[in-house]
């Protein structure tokens, strides 16, 4: 059976090679950014079956924090790059739930090209056979000229000269390699609550839910779980020990938003998982643009717990 990378698939008229990374359409090439090509491929491996939306996430970006709606955009440009139509679906939505590639699909054998190219190589013994027919004295003093014992003292000094020249630039690989840095804390950000019941602050308190969890998977030394994971607490009673341990992290970050008239009154907390605060702020900022105080305030929040993580090291 051939391995992952090496499977073929044909739907259509499109074929996709998992190996190569390509995908064709009639037999010409369709370019695909890599996001694109790997949310395809990830379909139609799994065609007929639901893939959830947070499975995507995860094998799509698995070092980072990202929105939902980075998912939805990659589907609507694969929908549209592969010409979907009212009577030709490829891509089917599951409402809250995730995408099911619904066109059928043919697993095709992978030809493994194992050609070495013989045609390029002379190798001792086929010296004779290399040349062209001609007479025992032309024949003769060719070898008197190459004969088959100098072959082979060349062919090694080159294979130790190769060789020597590979362990050198291992070596040098290997010396500026740079190993990622390990992901020494971690934290989980509650949805905000809403403390009032205007829709608008509802909508505001998401948005910097969201864009405080994006800011902090920037962060290499914190891992901070997607929000789409962290949406099942929102509006719900809150048991800090139970979510760390679910969540698989050390402390949480919650926080809620008030309005007065034309200001907002912003809380954040950071607490660990017996619940004793480490860290908490309050904002209190004119609410006449909230898209703009939104960036600003998880901006400062991002950046207040990126000093707490570095900080920690040292």
């Amino acid at each position: 059976m051939s391995q992952p990378d090496n499977k073929i698939f044909q739907f259509g008229s499109y074929r996709l090679e998992a190996g190569e990374r390509l995908l064709f359409r009639d037999g010409q090439p369709v370019k695909l950014r890599p996001k694109l090509f790997d949310t395809l491929r990830l379909l139609v491996e799994n065609h007929g079956h639901l893939l959830p939306r947070e499975v995507l996430l995860t094998r799509l970006w698995p070092d980072c924090s990202v929105e939902e709606n980075n998912l939805a955009h990659n589907v609507a440009f694969l929908r549209k790059i592969l010409g979907e139509t009212a009577s030709q679906k490829y891509i089917e939505t599951i409402p809250r739930r995730g995408y099911r590639f619904v066109l059928e699909v043919k697993e095709l054998k992978s030809e493994v090209k194992a050609d070495l190219g013989r045609a390029n190589f002379i190798l001792p013994n086929d010296i004779d056979r290399a040349r062209p027919a001609a007479s025992v004295s032309e024949g003769v003093a060719s070898r008197r000229l190459l004969p088959i014992r100098d072959v082979r003292p060349r062919s090694a000094l080159f294979a130790g000269l190769a060789l020597a020249i590979i362990g050198m630039l291992g070596s040098f690989v290997r010396a500026d390699r740079q190993v990622p840095p390990a992901k020494t804390d971690s934290l989980a950000v509650l949805p905000f609550v809403n403390l009032d019941r205007d829709s608008k602050i509802d909508h505001f308190s998401d948005g910097l839910t969201a864009e405080i969890t994006t800011r902090l998977g920037t962060i290499q030394r914190l891992r901070v779980p997607s929000r789409v994971m962290m949406l099942q607490y929102k509006n719900s009673a809150v048991d800090v020990k139970r979510i760390c341990k679910a969540m698989k992290v050390k402390t949480l970050l919650e926080g809620s938003v008030r309005s007065q008239g034309d200001r907002l009154l912003i809380t954040v907390n950071r607490v660990d998982a017996d619940g004793n605060h480490l860290w908490a702020e309050t904002y209190d900022r004119i609410g006449n643009d909230l898209l703009a105080v939104q960036r600003e305030v998880a901006g400062r929040i991002s950046e207040a717990l990126r000093k707490q993580v570095e900080g920690r090291r040292h």
